[in-house]
Order: structure tokens, then C-alpha cells, then sequence
């Protein structure tokens, strides 16, 4: 890459999110097509967090799930999963693993 500063990336939560008409969520990950050429594909937390070390990141961001910020009980279950994935962090070789802000606007769920 040549850049001798730190690195930050991105976990690809946004861009599944942005798939939506093509992905399967579940617990353990995301299954989705591609929009170029149709073949399939399947993110883990792990393979997430592998991909950014090999980008050799300094800063790495847990692998999230962008839900509707209307729909209280997704948004629940989705923090909850986030929760969990974020926990596949810990086997990380990077020190810097901020987790992310989940929904500030909604006080009501934990």
C-alpha cells in the first residue's frame, strides 16, 4: 500500500447492508451474491477481521450489521449478534479494536 501511517478499515457491514436484496444474515455471518457477476459469497466476523490484518491495519472495526433504525426488535436482535461477532475481536492480532455505536438514538434496548 505504501503508507507508513495507520491504517484504519472498515469491517464491510455497511456494504452488506447496501446488498440487502441479494443477503442472508444469520448468527454466524452473511451470505450474499454478488452485483457484478452472481457468485456467492460468505463473511464471517473472522474472515472480516482476517481481511483487515492482511490489509495490515492498525485499527480494525468489528464486523456490524446495519439495521432499520424504526424496527426496535431488529434493532435488539441485531445489537445482540453484534455483541456476539464483536467477541471473534478477542482472537485478533491487532491491540486496537474499538467496537461500534450501536443505535444512540434508541435508549430502549441494550
Amino acid at each position: 500500500m505504501n503508507w507508513s501511517r495507520p491504517i484504519l478499515t472498515d469491517s464491510g457491514g455497511f456494504q452488506v447492508f447496501s446488498l440487502s436484496e441479494n443477503r442472508k444474515i444469520d448468527d454466524n455471518g452473511v451470505t450474499f451474491k454478488s452485483h457484478i457477476d452472481g457468485s456467492t459469497h460468505r463473511f464471517t466476523p473472522e474472515k472480516s477481521i482476517s481481511i483487515q490484518e492482511n490489509l495490515g491495519a492498525d485499527i480494525i472495526m468489528a464486523f456490524d450489521e446495519c439495521a432499520p433504525p424504526n424496527d426496535r426488535d431488529y434493532c435488539q436482535v441485531a445489537m445482540q449478534r453484534h455483541t456476539q461477532l464483536g467477541n471473534a475481536l478477542h482472537g485478533s492480532k491487532n491491540p486496537f479494536r474499538p467496537g461500534i455505536v450501536w443505535h444512540r438514538s434508541r435508549r430502549d434496548i441494550h
